[in-house]
């Protein structure tokens, strides 16, 4: 013979009583929607409309005229102009006799065996990447350091540095700015 355990017996009494009490709630729901329904509205639901925005206030372009002279991608962010002024020559150290040359380096980047500078010079106001062995305004990169590059043409040969000497006047400046040393 087969028994069934006390708690199954337990289980089923309790989902009986609940089946029981769900039925006479169903029922008893069913009594109150007989009776009529009152004209007050006891419940409304909410509003979900947003606060109207305040109206925006635009200045003149005019009045920006302070930032926007200055431009965000230019290295020196000084404000436009149309005629630019012939680059500075950053130490241009010639090898050998005084050269005339109108190309400066202002910047350099060496990433394992790619080294590049930035030259400016009459024919790229604007500045051109260029690697060794490239060519700018007759002269050839002949090598690339960490300081700056070297230029070989047949009239001699060049050396332009990324940051320029110092003379001993600006350099003893620069020094009273230092920040004194860890002790």
């Amino acid at each position: 013979m087969n028994r069934s355990p006390p708690l199954a017996h337990l289980v089923l009494g309790a989902l009986i009583a609940i089946n029981l009490g769900g039925a006479a709630c169903v029922w008893g729901a069913s009594e109150i929607s007989a009776q009529p329904v009152s004209s007050t509205r006891l419940w409304a639901p909410l509003s979900l409309r947003a606060a109207p925005l305040p109206k925006a206030t635009t200045k003149p372009l005019a009045s920006y005229a302070q930032i926007l002279a200055r431009p965000v991608f230019r290295r020196t962010r000084k404000p436009w102009s149309p005629q630019r002024s012939a680059p500075a020559k950053t130490s241009a150290e010639p090898v050998g006799k005084q050269l005339d040359v109108d190309i400066s380096i202002d910047g350099l980047t060496m990433f394992g065996r790619i080294k590049r500078v930035l030259v400016t010079s009459k024919s790229a106001p604007d500045g051109v990447w260029l690697s060794q062995g490239a060519v700018v305004e007759g002269w050839t990169i002949s090598s690339i350091d960490a300081s700056g590059a070297t230029l070989k043409s047949a009239s001699g040969s060049l050396r332009l540095s990324l940051y320029p000497t110092l003379s001993g006047a600006r350099r003893r400046a620069l020094d009273t700015l230092a920040p004194p040393a860890h002790e």
